[in-house]
């Protein structure tokens, strides 16, 4: 039974839910057709989120097989029960998507085939109004499939107890394959976040240790100078200037070493926003484009 929604329909509930999960930083893209066809293209959405990570995704809506002369459950080398659900890998004969997905994923790691565990109406309304359209998909990756032997069709097909391992079959002869529910896609995105907020501490951390070094050398210069001049040949008000601005860069310092060790008490964009703001006064405007 084909799915009753359009792939359009599925799409877009899709990128709305994800579009919120993942903050993004600029309007997801959908290519034209000509677009989709061209080197770097085969997704049907790009989504880019503030930590960086680039998201493509390629629609595939899911056939929900139920009947006992269903083409691959009687096949062998399966484990599938009926019912179950397959969607398409588009033919080498058709198109080159298959191909140019791989060739995206080599760049973009994060580039996935989505599907609905489900074919209904009533249910894609029923997982739109609760926020579930994303929590009741599979996600595949292109190198999971790799590349196509030959012209003929091709399926990534599986059932609930399959789906509940991470698992599927791809046909035409059934083959052990990997797939990611939510939890699982959501996981891999996460961790890729924090790589990417790491990457970031490590390099605040870093320039704030050369700003420390060069304040301590700012001050052992003007002990050397204090101490090689006549204290009546030095101008108070160069002494009083010198002081003041030690001291507002010491209470800088200070505040970003506080929001550094906050633990909980502040989320990882709140404490990269107040860092920001911290740091241009000591590094300049351009801090702001290390937080972006």
């Amino acid at each position: 039974m084909k799915a009753e929604f359009s792939e359009f329909t599925y799409g877009f509930s899709l990128v709305n839910e994800l579009a919120k999960a993942i903050s993004l930083t600029a309007v997801p893209i959908f290519p034209s057709l000509l677009e989709e066809g061209k080197k770097g293209g085969g997704y049907d959405a790009k989504l880019k989120g503030k930590s960086g990570i680039v998201l493509n995704l390629q629609f595939k809506l899911s056939d929900w097989m139920k009947a006992a002369n269903a083409r691959e459950i009687g096949m062998r080398g399966h484990t599938m029960t009926l019912p179950y659900y397959r969607f398409e890998i588009t033919s080498k004969r058709i198109s080159e998507q298959q191909s140019l997905l791989l060739a995206l994923e080599a760049i973009e790691p994060f580039t996935f085939y989505a599907a609905p565990a489900f074919h209904t109406n009533d249910e894609i309304n029923t997982h739109w109004l609760s926020s579930a359209v994303a929590k009741n998909s599979v996600y595949v990756k292109p190198s999971t499939v790799g590349v196509l032997p030959d012209l003929k069709p091709h399926r990534v097909c599986f059932d609930k107890a399959l789906k509940s391992k991470g698992k599927a079959y791809f046909f035409s002869e059934p083959q052990e394959v990997d797939i990611d529910e939510f939890a699982g896609f959501a996981d891999r995105v996460a961790k890729a976040v924090t790589g990417s907020t790491t990457l970031i501490m490590d390099r605040v951390d870093g320039t704030l240790g050369r700003y420390r070094e060069a304040l301590l050398d700012a001050r052992r210069r003007e002990n050397e100078r204090t101490a090689s001049v006549e204290e009546v040949a030095r101008q108070p008000s160069d002494r009083i200037l010198i002081e003041e601005a030690q001291d507002r860069l010491d209470r800088r310092l200070v505040r970003l070493d506080q929001i550094m060790g906050s633990g909980d008490d502040l989320d990882e964009s709140q404490r990269l926003w107040q860092m920001a703001q911290i740091s241009t006064g000591l590094f300049g405007v351009q801090t702001f484009a290390l937080f972006k």
